[in-house]
């Protein structure tokens, strides 16, 4: 019974993360599975603040980077907040992050060679993806939206991971 109360409970947390948390759809089904695995070790759904910072406290000794227990730590803050439960969870200072990997124009033209091996059909896709990929700037779950009807003479309809509509992209133009 208590197992269907929590399953139940994760579906209206689904609901809520999407609408009223504004949470994008990638970040609600991360966050359900990892409420759902914190549950095997905590008590989720009437935690006590002494439980929560002590099952943080025996992470962190066994080594837990910070980065993880700041994942979790957001997860379990959205969790409360949609059970109107008055526990917030401090962050934990990471060390800063690496600077990013930008491609040169050479690089760039080594990875779009790369990507037109193999079979002819799949080349062309795999060609057409590191192409959105470099060209536009769009997200991985942004490309993995677009359909057949978004592709437009003049670009591409892109939905933003937050279901809110872009706009159109002249990504094909050079």
């Amino acid at each position: 019974m208590i197992n269907d109360e929590f399953e139940s409970k994760l579906q209206e947390f689904t609901v809520w993360a999407l609408t009223i948390g504004r949470y994008s759809e990638s970040t609600v089904k991360r966050s359900v599975r990892r409420i759902r695995e914190l549950s095997k070790k905590i008590n989720v759904m009437n935690p006590s603040q002494k439980e929560i910072l002590s099952f943080f406290a025996k992470m962190r000794e066994r080594g837990t980077k910070p980065h993880t227990l700041n994942n979790m730590r957001k997860d379990l803050n959205a969790w409360f907040r949609f059970l109107n439960i008055k526990i917030e969870l401090p962050k934990y200072k990471e060390p800063p992050s690496p600077d990013p990997w930008i491609p040169t124009d050479e690089e760039v033209l080594r990875i779009l060679k790369a990507s037109e091996f193999g079979e002819k059909g799949i080349a062309l896709r795999n060609k057409l993806i590191v192409e959105l990929l470099f060209f536009t700037g769009i997200r991985i779950g942004e490309l993995i939206k677009i359909n057949l009807e978004d592709l437009r003479e003049d670009g591409i309809r892109i939905r933003s991971e937050k279901e809110k509509l872009k706009g159109l992209l002249d990504c094909l133009k050079k």
